[in-house]
């Protein structure tokens, strides 16, 4: 209930006329018909009883006093009415349109502290699943691959104690130790997806490389790599999602573009990172083509990723086939790692 009283109160407030301006036009208003009067009556009574020596209530002097000395001030009454009406009207509507300016100035600050907000999350929210596939790389590269190689070895010892007319037992022992070299080879491949050693100890471009001699070569896609500017390691953050929208990038390239060649040209100025990403392929479809609303989880993810560094991922035909994929990350003013 005292929420209520409140607003009605501000909504008063914000119709009431400013005082002083309010009063000086009600003065106004009264006092310059009864100014004319009074002039209007000195007039007529100079001009007919002191100049024309008439009586004082004779027709003319009457008839010239009622007209000009009350017609014409409640003319002017009227208008000055009408002005003050106005005026205030005025006023209400600009006390509104002001109240209206300061709420959506204040749900504007409140939208964009939110907007803040969800950014840092967001960040936040890809670092800890960064950390989380490091730790996981680290546990399957430590604690899984040490159990797999020391499998192999003592099956290997095992195979070289065997007398050799034991060739049965020789065969079992044989595909035992493929099967524990296939599952040291998924392993190594299940840690370089999860976090490449690659981007941790060498870098971004040297990761990218990887990646295009693990996924896009053994796809029977051609591949260039052009890196102009880039000299130094950048931010962890910053290598990490750009990486990941890369690998994005390679995914739905393998996946649908049925492409042959691949371009990936990053450059750097100082100021700001530029990755793109081309190929040869079938192209992006109309349904996804400046519709971001119906772009798949991947293409969002990349989006995202690139939004909490404060940049952007800009999708669109290439020219005269293919898809072309715009990262663009600024340096200055990225997030802090």
């Amino acid at each position: 209930m005292s929420t209520i009283k409140k607003k009605n109160l501000s909504l008063h407030q914000v119709h009431k006329p400013k005082f002083d301006v309010y009063h000086q036009l009600v003065i106004v208003q009264w006092a310059l018909p009864l100014i004319l009067v009074l002039i209007v009556f000195v007039y007529e009574t100079g001009e007919h009883i002191i100049s024309k020596r008439e009586i004082p209530l004779s027709s003319n002097f009457l008839a010239e006093t009622i007209f000009f000395g009350i017609m014409g001030p409640t003319a002017v009454w009227i208008v000055l009415w009408w002005i003050r009406k106005q005026w205030i009207a005025h006023e209400r509507d600009k006390q509104v349109l002001q109240h209206t300016y300061e709420q959506l100035a204040r749900s504007q600050a409140h939208l964009n502290i939110l907007h803040t907000q969800r950014g840092e999350l967001l960040n936040r929210l890809m670092t800890v699943q960064e950390e989380e596939r490091r730790y996981l790389a680290r546990e399957l590269h430590d604690e899984l691959g040490q159990l797999l190689t020391g499998l192999d070895l003592n099956l290997k010892l095992c195979q070289n104690a065997l007398p050799e007319d034991l060739h049965t037992a020789l065969q079992y022992l044989t595909q035992a130790r493929q099967l524990v070299q296939n599952s040291i080879e998924q392993s190594h491949q299940l840690v370089s997806q999860l976090r490449p050693t690659a981007l941790d100890d060498l870098g971004l471009v040297s990761a990218i490389q990887d990646e295009i001699r693990a996924r896009l070569q053994p796809g029977g896609l051609k591949a260039s790599l052009h890196v102009e500017g880039l000299k130094e390691r950048l931010q962890p953050s910053q290598e990490i999602a750009v990486f990941r929208i890369v690998q994005e990038a390679f995914t739905n390239i393998l996946r649908h573009a049925h492409a042959q060649h691949v371009w990936i040209n990053i450059r750097e100025d100082g100021k700001q990172l530029e990755v793109l990403i081309e190929d040869d392929g079938i192209g992006i479809p109309n349904t996804l083509e400046g519709n971001p609303q119906k772009r798949t989880f991947g293409l969002l993810g990349m989006k995202e990723r690139a939004e909490a560094l404060n940049g952007r991922v800009e999708l669109h035909r290439r020219q005269p086939k293919g898809t072309c994929v715009k990262i663009l990350i600024p340096l200055e003013s990225s997030s802090n790692d």
